[in-house]
Parts: structure tokens; C-alpha cells; sequence
């Protein structure tokens, strides 16, 4: 099969606090005037996620693109041709080549010529991941459009499995700067809810690594994970706090003190939380006249969609929001005081305003929760 390539050098300069990058690339084949974007992600020292996103139009045969982006040794970057996705690669500071290459059939994929070793890792993960995905994933919906927005693995064993092989290759490679990253990943994740788990990982880095600015923020952030989360934990009273309701009214914690009551974080973009509400709402509508109270917490900025999603479901329990954006939650607030790193998260308090119970990734445990709000109540 006859193929064409798009040959593009990546030039990257370092400056005193932020280093800029400029792609210039020439094109052998047939894509002119086609866009190319480039699509970068990474956090900041105060743990907050920033994208950024470069394009440019190619003309005659050449394109070229400018951009800046924050002082870390490496960033994970997505190239599209077109709204065609050319592939992921790990931009650095030194010169990155890479060769884009598209076949008659339209498919498009990348090769790094540059960065070896940590592309190397990063591209055989994510090829694995690729195959996975391609097994066992599934396409997610827009709950209120029903548009096709992605597509995710959804079998928690098989995400397990994956969790796993990450695991043993970051344990192959302690020196190798992705596997930094993917620890720094972990650290967000659903399969990692232990801080000392990090940290036993974390200590399996060189101490290059560890002395990164990337590692000092992921040593840091541990570290203040591993504080809240004692203060959330069972037998912790839970942190006061004050929250608006979905009809704007003030809510405070002091309401629970005397009540059984659950506290729970969602978001309707999750589709995990979406999965427990009928067994959530069969336990209130079960318990609700012997005194339970439910506290719902949705972690989403956008005010219409909350607020159809109450209307949809009828839910008549306490529904709050501090109307945060997605990405922003645990990292802020409320859920932050209650060490929230994923959804659901369900806390069971009792009349004394005691975490009796912890749920994390709930979402085969609503039995469990069930047994222990009949126990609280009688």
C-alpha cells in the first residue's frame, strides 16, 4: 500500500520561566490546506489542570506552529490532522522529530523519532491501552443528548488489569521519566484511594525523578491528600460546612446534628453515580420516615443540567452544589474538605455527626450501606 508522510520537526526553546515550542513541518502529500492542531495538557504547581491548544492552516506544502507551555521535563501532547487524531507523543525540551504517517485509507498514526526511551514506554502503554479499548470498550452518551462523546473501557476487572500492567511497568522503568507521570496519574485515580500506595511507588522512583518539579508536586500533594483524608475518615467528625441548595437556600451541616444521614458526592456527567441511584433511592423512600437524611452534593458547574437531572430523577432529598467545574472537583471546597478523589463517594454519619462508614467507588456496596443505616437507626 502506497503511503504518504508528513515529516514534521519540533523545535522547542527554553526561557527563564516557561518554554516556548514551535512545530514547523513540511508536507509530501496531499493534506494541504487541511488544519493541524496540537493539543497539550499539564498541571500547575498548585495542582490545577491546564490544556492548550495550537493550530494552524497548512498551506502550499509547509505549516508551522508557535506556542508556550509550563516548565516541566515532558507534557503529553495530541496532534490532529483535520479533526482526524494523529496520535499522542511526549513533547520535551530538546528537539522532537516526529513522522506522521497516513495510508491510502485515510488512517493516520504517529511515530517519535525523539524523547526514545520515554515515548518508547509511553507508546507501548498506550498501544496496550488501544487494545484494550478496542476489547472491551463500550461508547458513552450524553445523558441529556444521547450524542456519542467517547468511548471507555467500563468492566472495572479489565480497567483493574490495566491498572496493573501500568503498575509493573513504572516498576521496570524508575528512571523513566513517563513513569513519573503515570504515578502522578494514579494519584487521581479510582484504583489508588490508599496514599501510602503513592508514596510506596513513589519511593520506587530514582531520586532524579523524585527531585523533578513534577515530583516535588506529586510528593507534596500526597502529602495533603494523606492529611485530609485522615481528617475524613471513619470515626472523624465531619468538617462544618455551608452549601447553597438547588433553590438557592442556605444550607448548613449544624442541620444533620441529632439525624442518620448520608452524604454523597455525584456529578450527572458520571455514569457510575448515575448507576446507584435507584438502590440510593430505594433506601431513602425506605428510611426517610424514620429520620434518614440525604445530602447530595453534584459537582458540576452547569446549572441547567443539574437541575434537570433533579426534575428527571424527582429526587425530593437535599440536592446541593458549590457549582464548581468538573475538573475542579476534590481539588476545592467542600469535596475537598471530605477528601473526595473520585465519584461516588458516599459518607454515612450518624446522630453524633460521626463518619460511620466510608464508600468509596461504591457502586457494589449499596447492600452493605443499606445494613448499616437500618443498624444506625434502631
Amino acid at each position: 500500500m502506497e503511503k504518504r508522510f508528513l515529516t514534521t520537526i519540533l523545535l522547542l526553546t527554553l526561557f527563564t520561566s516557561i518554554w516556548a515550542y514551535s512545530i514547523r513541518g513540511k508536507v509530501l502529500t496531499s493534506s494541504k490546506h487541511q488544519t493541524l492542531t496540537i493539543k497539550a495538557f499539564y498541571r500547575d504547581a498548585n495542582d490545577k489542570l491546564h490544556r492548550i491548544t495550537d493550530s494552524t492552516t497548512i498551506i502550499g506544502d509547509t505549516f508551522s506552529i508557535a506556542g508556550e507551555v509550563f516548565p516541566y521535563e515532558f507534557i503529553k501532547a495530541q496532534l490532529y490532522i483535520g479533526k482526524e487524531p494523529a496520535g499522542q507523543f511526549l513533547l520535551n525540551r530538546t528537539h522532537n522529530n516526529l513522522n506522521i504517517i497516513m495510508d491510502n485509507s485515510g488512517n493516520i498514526r504517529i511515530k517519535s523519532l525523539s524523547n526514545i526511551e520515554e515515548n518508547k514506554l509511553f507508546q507501548q502503554i498506550d498501544s496496550i491501552y488501544n487494545l484494550y479499548l478496542d476489547c472491551y470498550g463500550s461508547n458513552v452518551q450524553d445523558l441529556n443528548s444521547g450524542e456519542i462523546i467517547g468511548k471507555q473501557i467500563t468492566d472495572e476487572n479489565i480497567q483493574q488489569q490495566l491498572y496493573q500492567y501500568k503498575l509493573q511497568q513504572l516498576q521496570k522503568n524508575p528512571a523513566n521519566y513517563y513513569s513519573l507521570m503515570m504515578l502522578y496519574d494514579f494519584a487521581h485515580s479510582i484504583f489508588v484511594n490508599k496514599n501510602d500506595s503513592v508514596l510506596f511507588y513513589f519511593n520506587k522512583l530514582s531520586p532524579t525523578l523524585q527531585n523533578t518539579p513534577l515530583g516535588t508536586l506529586l510528593y507534596k500533594t500526597t502529602l495533603d491528600r494523606q492529611n485530609r483524608s485522615v481528617q475524613s475518615s471513619e470515626g472523624q467528625k465531619i468538617p462544618y460546612f455551608e452549601v447553597r441548595d438547588v433553590h438557592n437556600n442556605l444550607f448548613r451541616s449544624s442541620a444533620l446534628q441529632n439525624k442518620v444521614s448520608i452524604i454523597i458526592f455525584s456529578a450527572v456527567w458520571c455514569r457510575p453515580c448515575q448507576k446507584i441511584i435507584p438502590a440510593l433511592k430505594k433506601i431513602y423512600n425506605k428510611y426517610k420516615k424514620t429520620g434518614l437524611k440525604i445530602v447530595y452534593f453534584n459537582l458540576d458547574n452547569n446549572i441547567k443540567k443539574w437541575k434537570n437531572h433533579i426534575q428527571k430523577h424527582k429526587f425530593t432529598w437535599i440536592n446541593v452544589s458549590e457549582l464548581y467545574p468538573a475538573r475542579d472537583f476534590g481539588k476545592k471546597g467542600i469535596a475537598k474538605d471530605f477528601y473526595v478523589n473520585s465519584i461516588p463517594t458516599i459518607f454515612l454519619i450518624n446522630k453524633e455527626g460521626v463518619i460511620v462508614r466510608r464508600f468509596n467507588n461504591c457502586i457494589n456496596e449499596m447492600e452493605i450501606l443499606e445494613k448499616e443505616v437500618n443498624k444506625q437507626l434502631k
